[in-house]
């Protein structure tokens, strides 16, 4: 029984991994829009306090320390390779955040407005 589940840990193990990667960058890419479009409405620009980094280094060595069970190389490799695919998710964000339009930005404030 113990051989089948190392098996297993062993083949899945780089497609979870991979997926933790790709849920950090696709949730900071969204938080990251939502904090530079909340900017541009607010007149603030609210990516510029370095919070959303701040917060991802802290949840990247949390990551680190509860994947790592104590161990040095499994500490870095769950919390440095999340804290980079985190920091091109701000990049990606942080960009396309910016390309949206004034118009788009109004339609989202209306839609909102009309929600409360």
């Amino acid at each position: 029984m113990n051989s089948i589940l190392d098996i297993l840990q062993s083949v899945f193990y780089p497609f979870w991994y991979f997926l933790v990667l790709y849920i950090v960058f696709g949730a900071v890419k969204i938080l990251t829009m939502f904090f530079v479009n909340a900017g541009r409405l607010k007149s603030f620009h609210a990516i510029e306090n370095y919070w959303i980094c701040i917060l991802l280094t802290v949840f990247c060595a949390l990551t680190g320390i509860l994947f790592g069970y104590g161990d040095l190389v499994k500490f870095l490799r769950w919390s440095l390779c999340p804290l980079l695919a985190g920091l091109i998710g701000i990049h990606v964000g942080y960009e396309k955040g910016l390309a949206m339009t004034d118009e788009e930005l109004a339609d989202l404030q209306d839609e909102a407005d009309q929600m409360e």
